[in-house]
């Protein structure tokens, strides 16, 4: 009876043991997230050393390339010292601009490693790591559970086996101690098993929770990731912002210090910037050329002078910083040069553009252009070109004034002022057939094809007394006469009282008309005591010669 009972228990001992499953097996779906967390841990631990190695700089108390470069323009700021130049104060503007980014990316720093890095080695070394502590926990709880089946179903075997040897035996009480015996242990045996798959159970049950809690939270892992990316476009927008705020404030201290050009300024904008009613280079070279001496020089406003020392002057008077040392150096043909190369670099010239047609429909139709219609036309102008025109034309009467001596009629003068003083607008063109841009030809062209600019120079300097009578009343004694070096006495008289000697009877009478008006014809110029010797000039754009 007993021997029959306990081989019923080892049977059914077998049978348990040998439909048991593996004990570390999980189903498909934990099975493919415990895969997925092992990776996701060892992704989340390369993410992180790589952000604490390229992008935590303060971290390990290294400097950004912006910090050390901050560093290198303060340096090199202090080492400026004094006065600062425009440029040293932009270059330490800049240096401020670039700490406040330094700093900006430091902020930027503190909250990814607050937000993101602390997160990702939580995920790594916490949240990972749990389900690998479960997982190692399950595989010895599964070992153990293995080692005590083998131990029962081995002590199954040998009770199974026990009966045959005992039959032999005389006794029947040594066969029913032995058999008790083997009951026992394998009752012993069996509370073991359970006790280890009850314990197993529990273990694959903390898998499982680790891992579908890793599951539930994936995606707040993956946001971690999105926010590094979050705060990487909030530090550039807040870099950006800086930049945009500061930029333009010193493209503005730039243009507020940027020195006040005359060369190629409209002329309204310079007297403007400058609060002057005359230009700053019409009123220096006149000033300078207003002396007795110059005045009778041969060849006044024709003649060039040196180039390299004309150019100097050039860039100075263009920074309104030609001093008296500099004048005294150049000679008038330097001066007069300078004035003829300004007169030229105006983008819209003395005579403006929007009069030039009415200027020019008035000189190209022989009589029209008489002095009523130049003083209409010149009513029209803007009060600015006016005065400055009058100032011009007043000086270049007196220079004609001085023809007898200096050469330099009004003829001569229109020759190599009048191109300086009329131009054709930038957008017309002028055709071979006469048109301007393709519309049909109108008097326009008479400014680059013929001598209606020269023409019309000739009547404002012969008649200035008349045509500028009211502009001198607004024209003060603002020409103190200087003398220009190489010995060359002064004059304390101003353009309106200085008193020209008599021209030659003979260049009165051909100057001299009713109406202003004498039709283009050889400029020729009779020398006193000599009516026999003709000087005719020979135009050119910008040089006269004479021919005897």
């Amino acid at each position: 009876m007993l021997l029959s009972k306990l081989s019923r228990i080892g049977s059914n001992i077998f049978n348990k043991i040998a439909e048991k499953e593996q004990p570390s097996e999980l189903a498909k779906y934990p099975e493919q997230l415990e895969c997925t967390a092992e990776e996701v841990r060892r992704l989340a631990s390369d993410v992180s050393k790589n952000l604490h190695q390229h992008a935590l700089f303060n971290k390990h108390n290294k400097k950004t390339p912006e910090h050390r470069l901050v560093l290198a323009l303060k340096e090199a700021v202090d080492k400026a010292g004094g006065q600062g130049s425009l440029f040293q104060n932009v270059l330490q503007e800049t240096t401020d601009v670039l700490n406040t980014l330094v700093t900006v990316r430091g902020d930027f720093e503190t909250r990814l490693e607050k937000d993101v890095v602390d997160s990702l080695n939580k995920l790594s070394e916490e949240v990972c790591a749990s389900i690998t502590k479960a997982r190692r926990n399950l595989n010895k709880v599964s070992n153990e559970t293995r080692l005590v089946r083998e131990q029962l179903l081995k002590a199954n075997i040998s009770s199974q086996s026990r009966p045959t040897d005992v039959q032999s035996n005389s006794s029947g009480s040594s066969t029913t101690l032995n058999a008790d015996a083997d009951s026992s242990r394998l009752t012993a045996l069996q509370n073991q098993v359970d006790e280890k798959e009850r314990e197993l159970s529990t273990c694959k049950e903390l898998l499982l929770r680790e891992l579908y809690t890793f599951a539930a939270q994936e995606d707040t892992y993956a946001l971690l990731l999105v926010k590094y990316l979050q705060f990487q476009e909030a530090y550039l927008e807040e870099s950006l912002q800086l930049l945009r705020g500061r930029i333009p404030e010193l493209l503005t201290s730039i243009q507020n210090a940027k020195p006040t050009t005359v060369f190629g300024c409209h002329l309204t904008k310079h007297l403007s910037q400058t609060g002057r009613q005359l230009s700053y280079v019409l009123e220096t070279c006149i000033n300078r050329l207003n002396t007795e001496a110059v005045l009778q020089e041969e060849g006044l406003f024709r003649r060039s002078g040196a180039h390299r020392r004309m150019d100097v002057l050039v860039k100075a008077l263009n920074l309104q910083q030609a001093d008296d040392s500099l004048l005294d150096a150049c000679d008038s043909m330097m001066i007069t040069g300078a004035l003829k190369q300004y007169l030229s670099s105006l983008p819209e010239p003395l005579i403006t553009f929007a009069l030039a047609e009415r200027w020019a429909e008035a000189s190209k139709t022989p009589g029209m252009a008489t002095v009523d219609v130049v003083a209409e036309c010149l009513e029209d102008m803007p009060a600015d070109f006016r005065l400055n025109l009058a100032y011009l034309c007043l000086f270049l009467s007196k220079v004609a004034a001085f023809s007898n001596v200096n050469k330099m009629t009004a003829d001569n003068l229109a020759i190599v002022i009048g191109p300086n003083l009329f131009r054709l607008e930038p957008n017309d063109t002028v055709s071979e057939k006469g048109s301007v841009n393709g519309r049909p030809g109108h008097s326009l062209e008479l400014f680059g094809h013929s001598g209606a600019g020269i023409h019309l120079t000739d009547i404002l300097i012969q008649n200035a007394e008349k045509l500028f009578a009211k502009d001198k009343a607004n024209l003060p004694s603002l020409i103190t006469a200087h003398t220009i070096g190489h010995n060359r006495s002064a004059s304390a008289t101003t353009l309106a009282d200085m008193k020209p000697t008599k021209p030659p009877e003979s260049y009165r009478k051909r100057t001299e008309s009713p109406d202003g008006f004498r039709p283009p014809r050889p400029l020729v110029i009779h020398p006193e005591g000599n009516e026999h010797e003709n000087i005719v000039v020979q135009s050119s754009s910008e040089s006269i010669h004479y021919a005897k």
